[in-house]
């Protein structure tokens, strides 16, 4: 009979044991995908600086290696965007040659988005939310933002880890922040990288215009 005993007892401390250690393993889900920090942070203050290292397709550069243009974005106000009331943060966007304009630039659930206008009704996405390699969104308008990979990257301003590739397809031409300074009116496709906790680190158009960050402020 004691026999008997010990054995039960061995077969339920096994099946404790069992259960124990397997309570213990680190539980994965979607979220564990996502990449922590802030990819795009906005408050009013905050400046990025960029530099075109590599003009636009047609423009002659002479000589060899000089900086095209310098433009620097500042988060100068928030907003509520009609219609609907969008919160959203004002950036002015300052051009080395003079220009300026203001886009507006909008945190929702599911991506990022900018607007060109107060009053416009096809924001474009430029930062699928949340942020992990494969996430997709497509607008309205069917202008298309899906993360690609991740990967470190070298600019003016230094070295930032884990960036988030972004490809923009666009349906209609180029609308970048800032009515398609990004290209031509021609171009319908960029990449863009993201850096946590900085924002934009660079961008490029189909044209081979290339942008980096110069410099930044947090605010």
């Amino acid at each position: 009979m004691k026999k008997v005993q010990i054995e039960v007892f061995l077969i339920l401390a096994f099946f404790w044991l069992v259960f124990t250690l397997n309570c213990d393993k680190k539980t994965t889900g979607p979220d564990e995908d996502n990449l922590p920090g802030d990819y795009f942070p906005l408050e009013v203050g905050r400046s990025w600086t960029f530099s075109c290292v590599i003009p636009p397709a047609g423009i002659a550069q002479s000589p060899p290696d000089t900086l095209y243009a310098v433009e620097t974005w500042t988060v100068v106000d928030t907003a509520i965007l009609p219609p609907g009331g969008t919160n959203a943060f004002a950036v002015r966007r300052d051009y080395s040659w003079g220009y300026q304009k203001t886009f507006y630039v909008a945190k929702k659930s599911n991506a990022v988005v900018t607007y060109d206008v107060k009053r416009d009704e096809s924001p474009l996405p430029i930062l699928p939310l949340p942020v992990r390699v494969g996430a997709r969104f497509i607008s309205a308008a069917h202008d298309t933002a899906e993360i690609k990979a991740v990967e470190n990257v070298s600019t003016i301003a230094g070295t930032f880890v884990d960036c988030a590739v972004v490809r923009i397809g666009l349906s209609s031409g180029a609308r970048a922040p800032g009515k398609g300074v990004r290209g031509s009116s021609q171009e319908t496709e960029w990449t863009l990288w993201f850096a946590a906790n900085v924002g934009e680190v660079k961008w490029r158009v189909a044209s081979a215009a290339w942008y980096e960050l110069q410099s930044y402020q947090p605010h």
